[in-house]
């Protein structure tokens, strides 16, 4: 998806507009929004609120499936919501903040109008999700968590793409450029990576409580489209989409602690769920540790060929 945007690579210019009241209210809209996603999110395992009749852990507690992670796994919403909050800080810091170019937040567009619609979509299928579960609709949580992983996916792959086209204009100003790849374009990768599992699992639910499927079959079905998405995740970033994906790492860590909660609470060597979570934890590790060579290599490639 390509968003047309207010310079080009080939000739620099200076943005003389001073501010854009558009894009500051989509900026102040963002973060009011977020606050009301975290006050929701807090709500729901609090049902003594009012708001909703049962915390969202309980259900989950009572439909057991074979790829359930251990309880703990589930702080990592606490590590997702730090993360997003900070990049929601920054895009507001970034209004007071100048480039060679402009204002930060205009010169280079990073945060747009295109990655905004696909972040507030992301939200009302957060807080959708959030009710559908409350009333135990398993099937239609799923669809929902599907359409929450693909908004976040667009918004992920907007962020990259609007980060590496930002790179020429913040050669001088390399601190604004790694506070966009740290807070933005990893904090976003993280979320994106935990809602996937929770996709699968919550669709492993639906398999097992509503389509009256086998447990062990649909946890190992489950897994195995898991596996599919990381071996394609893999591919994509290390030979097509690389210099996009470059310096991202979150994604090996969320799935790391995803897995490492799902062995955890399941591990059996009679179970073939938790033989193949052991054998994807393995391959993970793997993979971030060529992932981290490959970044390595041609992070330092790069910088060569700049210096010619």
């Amino acid at each position: 998806m390509k968003e047309t945007t207010s310079f080009q690579t080939s000739g620099l210019k200076q943005n003389t507009k001073a501010h854009s009241i558009l894009d500051i209210l989509l900026i102040v809209l963002n973060l009011v929004l977020y606050i009301v996603l975290v006050f929701i999110n807090a709500t729901a395992s609090s049902p003594a609120i009012g708001i909703f009749s049962q915390a969202t852990g309980n259900i989950s507690d009572r439909h057991p499936v074979d790829i359930t992670p251990a309880g703990w796994t589930f702080s990592t919403w606490g590590i997702i919501y730090t993360w997003q909050g900070l990049w929601i800080l920054y895009s507001v810091v970034s209004i007071f903040l100048k480039t060679d170019y402009g204002r930060l937040y205009l010169e280079p567009p990073v945060f747009t109008k295109l990655f905004f619609v696909f972040i507030f979509l992301n939200y009302a299928f957060n807080i959708a999700w959030l009710f559908i579960w409350d009333q135990e609709y398993f099937s239609a949580g799923f669809a929902v968590l599907a359409l929450l992983t693909i908004a976040l996916y667009i918004a992920t792959g907007i962020s990259h793409k609007n980060v590496y086209d930002a790179e020429v204009f913040l050669d001088k100003k390399k601190r604004y450029l790694w506070l966009y790849r740290i807070l933005l374009n990893n904090g976003l990768a993280f979320y994106a990576t935990w809602v996937t599992i929770a996709t699968f699992l919550n669709m492993s639910i639906a398999w097992t409580y509503e389509w009256n499927g086998k447990r062990e079959v649909a946890s190992a079905i489950c897994l195995a489209f898991v596996a599919l998405i990381i071996f394609t995740y893999f591919v994509l970033e290390i030979f097509i989409l690389e210099k996009f994906l470059r310096y991202t790492f979150s994604p090996y860590l969320q799935l790391f602690i995803g897995f490492s909660g799902i062995l955890a609470k399941n591990w059996s060597d009679q179970s073939p769920s938790a033989i193949f979570g052991l054998v994807l934890v393995i391959i993970i590790v793997l993979l971030f540790l060529v992932k981290i060579v490959s970044s390595i290599f041609r992070h330092k490639k790069s910088v060569r060929n700049r210096s010619f």
